[in-house]
């Protein structure tokens, strides 16, 4: 099996990284992914469309995604968003904000493809560029099996947990709103992890990652 790095250029590669996408947050489930699509009311073609329509209009998004050429198939997909300029420069007021930085938005590898170094490729292609531009990159990692080991073998170091819930104390008599809080497994929870501009804060664990970021989400 070969595995080819590739960045996405066109529609048609971003509806295979897409697909790709929904297929590793199908297992294991992923609430993160599931509220970003829209949930069961929109379909997956509704979903690409409207990622799609975020890629084009945001010039930071960096799409890569790793193809076994075998099978000409998508084993997995980063989104890195990359800035170089400061995204408060077009805010109005004044932001007294000092930072440039590299984010991992979404990040998983197909079930089947798991454990063969395709989540630590992918970062690496981003953490290179983020080397050579001497920026810090940023991820909320999901708890979830593989991730956090995944994010420390590559550099990045832990810092403070993050939940994610629905303020169920409001909804507590509506039926509906507690089977989608099941559903989606809330509370969702994860750590911010951040690695140095210029060199690694960790990576003495090494990990392979699982499913999906913004998260390896």
């Amino acid at each position: 099996m070969t595995l080819k790095l590739s960045e996405v250029t066109t529609d048609a590669e971003f509806h295979r990284v897409m697909t790709a996408l929904f297929d590793a947050y199908s297992y294991p489930y992923d609430g993160f992914w599931e509220i970003y699509k829209g949930g069961p009311s929109f379909t997956e073609q509704e979903c690409i469309s409207r990622f799609n329509s975020w890629r084009k209009a945001d010039p930071t998004q960096h799409w890569v995604y790793v193809t076994d050429t075998d099978t000409d198939e998508v084993a997995g997909a980063t989104q890195w968003n990359v800035h170089e300029r400061s995204p408060f420069e077009t805010a109005q007021g004044k932001w007294e904000v000092d930072w440039l930085e590299e984010v991992i938005r979404w990040c998983a590898t197909r079930p089947s493809y798991r454990r063969r170094g395709i989540g630590r490729q992918m970062l690496s292609w981003g953490t290179s560029l983020a080397d050579s531009l001497q920026l810090p990159c940023f991820v909320e990692a999901a708890h979830r099996a593989g991730a956090v080991p995944l994010y420390r073998s590559a550099g990045f170091v832990e810092g403070d947990g993050f939940e994610f819930d629905a303020r169920p104390e409001e909804r507590e008599g509506d039926q509906e709103w507690q089977r989608w809080r099941r559903e989606l497994e809330l509370p969702l929870r994860g750590v911010l992890m951040c690695r140095p501009a210029g060199g690694r804060g960790g990576g003495e664990k090494g990990g392979e990652g699982g499913g999906g970021l913004e998260d390896e989400r």
